[in-house]
C-alpha cells in the first residue's frame, strides 16, 4: 500500500474515464486513502452537478471518486450520484460501486463480517438482482422480474484475472488490508477491524432483544460455524441483492437466498445503476441482514472493499477501458 503524493491541480477532465462511487462518509474515506495519487481541488463542476468529489490517480487510471453532499442511503441517491457525475465528467466509461453491504452466509458462500463481495454474472442474472421490484401473486408469492445488466467486458475480464490470482496466492491482497492500516493513521483510527469474537451469526429464530447487546446474547444462539484460519477478508462472487428498503430480518433474508441461490449480499443503492451506468459492484459485508445489525464493522467492510477495488484496477488495462463506450452515451438512450 502506497502513500499518496499531492498534486497542485488534476489533469484535464477527458483524462477521467473511471468513475468510483461512494454513498456514505466512511466509504469515502476508504476511497480516497487508496489513491496513489492525490490531486487539488476540482477547478470546474457543472453547475447541476451537487456531488463532492476527491481526485486521483490509481496505477495508470485517473480516478474520480465521487459522492452526496449530503449522505443518503437508498438507489434513487446513487443513481442521481452517477447523473451528476457524468454532468461533468463526459468521458467516463465504466464505474466502481463501492462501500457496505448486508451478508447472506449460505453452504456456498461461508460469509464473514469483514469479507468482500463482488457481482459477477450467473445463470439468468447479470450480477445484480432488485428484490423489491415484481409482481405479486395469488396466496401472497411475490414473483421478481426485470433484468439488471452486466458489467463492463473490461472489468469482467480484470475480476476473472484478479480471483486467479488471489486464489494462487500471487497478490497483495488480503494482506494489503493489514498493511494499510498499520501504515495509516486515520485508516488504523476509523477503520481497525473489530475483535474477531464479536462476528457471531445468530439463528434466525433469535431476534435481538430490545435494551440489550449482542454481547449479552448466549452462545446457544449463535449458529455453528467452522473456525477459519485467518482473520482476513475472503472474496465471495455471486449476486447481490438490492432494493429500497433496508433489511433487518434473518427471515426475510433466508426467504432472500431461498429465491436467489447465489446472493451474497443486500445493499441499496446497485438496482438504480446497473441498466443506465455502466459498472461493478464491491462491497464490504459489515452486518448480518437481522435484527442485531449494527455499525460496529462498517469502517473495516468499508476498507476492505476499497482495497479489493483499488488492486482489481491493476488487472484493468487502460486501453481496454478507453475502448468502453461512454457511459454519458447509455443515458441518452
Amino acid at each position: 500500500m502506497s502513500f499518496t503524493k499531492q498534486m497542485s491541480s488534476p489533469p484535464p477532465l477527458e483524462q477521467f474515464q473511471i468513475g468510483w462511487i461512494c454513498a456514505l462518509h466512511i466509504e469515502a474515506i476508504a476511497a480516497a486513502k487508496m489513491l496513489d495519487i492525490t490531486y487539488g481541488p476540482l477547478q470546474f463542476q457543472d453547475k447541476s452537478d451537487s456531488n463532492s468529489y476527491l481526485l486521483g490517480k490509481i496505477g495508470h487510471h485517473c480516478i474520480a471518486i465521487a459522492s452526496p453532499r449530503a449522505g443518503s442511503i437508498g438507489n434513487t441517491p446513487a443513481t442521481a450520484i452517477a447523473v451528476n457525475l457524468l454532468r461533468t465528467f463526459h468521458d467516463i466509461r465504466v464505474g466502481f460501486m463501492v462501500g457496505i453491504a448486508g451478508g447472506i452466509p449460505s453452504q456456498k458462500h461461508d460469509v464473514r463480517l469483514g469479507d468482500v463481495a463482488v457481482s459477477f454474472p450467473g445463470d439468468n442474472c447479470g450480477g445484480v438482482r432488485q428484490h423489491d421490484f415484481g409482481k405479486s401473486l395469488e396466496g401472497g408469492k411475490f414473483h421478481r422480474t426485470g433484468f439488471l445488466n452486466r458489467p463492463p467486458n473490461s472489468i469482467l475480464s480484470a475480476v476473472s484475472l484478479f480471483r486467479l490470482q488471489i486464489d494462487l496466492e500471487r497478490t497483495r491482497f488480503p494482506r494489503s488490508v493489514r498493511d494499510a492500516l498499520e501504515k495509516d493513521s486515520v485508516l488504523k483510527n476509523k477503520c481497525s477491524a473489530p475483535d474477531p469474537k464479536t462476528d457471531r451469526l445468530f439463528k434466525a429464530n433469535q431476534p435481538h432483544p430490545p435494551e440489550t447487546t449482542c454481547a449479552q446474547h448466549p452462545v446457544e444462539w449463535d449458529v455453528a460455524r467452522a473456525q477459519l484460519a485467518s482473520d482476513a477478508p475472503n472474496v465471495h462472487y455471486g449476486t447481490v441483492v438490492s432494493g429500497n428498503s433496508v433489511v433487518k430480518s434473518a427471515a426475510v433474508r433466508d426467504s432472500l437466498l431461498q429465491d436467489i441461490p447465489d446472493a451474497v449480499c443486500v445493499e441499496m443503492e446497485a438496482s438504480g445503476l446497473m441498466n443506465d451506468f455502466p459498472c461493478i459492484v464491491v462491497r464490504g459485508i459489515c452486518d448480518y441482514c437481522d435484527s442485531h445489525k449494527n455499525d460496529q464493522w462498517q469502517g473495516y467492510a468499508a476498507l476492505a472493499a476499497a482495497t479489493y477495488a483499488k488492486e482489481l484496477l491493476e488487472f484493468l488495462p487502460a486501453q481496454e477501458v478507453a475502448e468502453e463506450i461512454l457511459a454519458l452515451k447509455l443515458y441518452r438512450k
